[in-house]
């Protein structure tokens, strides 16, 4: 960013977690970007957010064979439906 960002109504802060804390799965989370909104699609012109729950880490590691638990957080919905493409 060129310049600091203005706390307001519309700009807030998060938590994250510190690099040694779990997030246990099934925890809510919302995923916010400008990126694709399908794996073949292109990024977005408008900030999307999506609401989606950490997801085992044993099932993240079977399907995603570069998920590395240490420095990643997997999250997606009960149905499959929803999800955050790089």
């Amino acid at each position: 960013m060129e310049s600091e960002a203005c706390i307001n109504k519309n700009v807030q802060l998060i938590s994250i977690p510190r690099s040694n804390e779990h997030v246990r799965a099934g925890a809510e989370c919302v995923v916010a970007g400008w990126g694709r909104t399908s794996l073949t699609g292109k990024g977005s012109n408008v900030l999307r957010e999506v609401e989606l729950k950490v997801q085992k880490e044993e099932i993240c590691q079977q399907v995603f064979t570069n998920y590395q638990p240490q420095s990643m957080i997997c999250v997606g919905d009960d149905y499959g439906k929803k999800g955050s493409y790089k």
